[in-house]
């Protein structure tokens, strides 16, 4: 409000321009850079936590209801924030405009050919949460497979959840 009553439109925009919005890209790619990895780990740290519960046999059901629901809003919020961030990243086409799946003039091969790239760093460089969750399960699915190690590395799961949420 002060910028808008003391400086000029022409400053303003230059401002914008050179200033503001080199700032907010820059905090955009700090949040999809901390934030594709807090998805992952949480991802895994959930699924592993339902394989614990389902391997005990216990009657820690609320535990495995609770983990699921995680997951589904841990999903909601990467498809909501996802065409967000790439709104301020890359299309500028106003604040609703990249929202959708296909929005950005993807077609329906291209996105299946995107669920599993070639890289496995690739699913945390990119906006669609579809590889990462699918990373994350075919780590899962590993972990739960490797039978005396599993503790340990599930320690290590939740430590790294914990580091990179403190970064967030």
């Amino acid at each position: 409000i002060a910028l808008i009553i003391f400086v000029s439109a022409d400053n303003l925009t230059s401002l914008d321009d050179k200033f503001i919005q080199p700032v907010i890209k820059q905090f955009a790619n700090a949040m999809l850079m901390i934030g594709a990895p807090v998805t992952f780990f949480s991802l895994v740290k959930n699924l592993t936590d339902i394989y614990i519960v389902s391997e005990k046999n216990s009657s820690a059901r609320k535990l495995q209801i609770k983990t699921i629901v995680t997951s589904f809003i841990a999903v909601v919020l990467a498809l909501i924030t996802g065409p967000l961030v790439a709104e301020v990243l890359y299309l500028h086409q106003g604040i609703f405009a990249g929202l959708g799946l296909f929005s950005s003039g993807m077609n329906m091969t291209e996105f299946i050919n995107s669920l599993i790239p070639s890289n496995i760093f690739e699913p945390f460089e990119t906006i669609m949460p579809f590889p990462i969750i699918i990373l994350a399960l075919l780590l899962t699915y590993a972990l739960c497979s490797i039978g005396e190690y599993f503790g340990a590395v599930h320690r290590f799961i939740n430590i790294s959840l914990e580091v990179f949420s403190k970064m967030l």
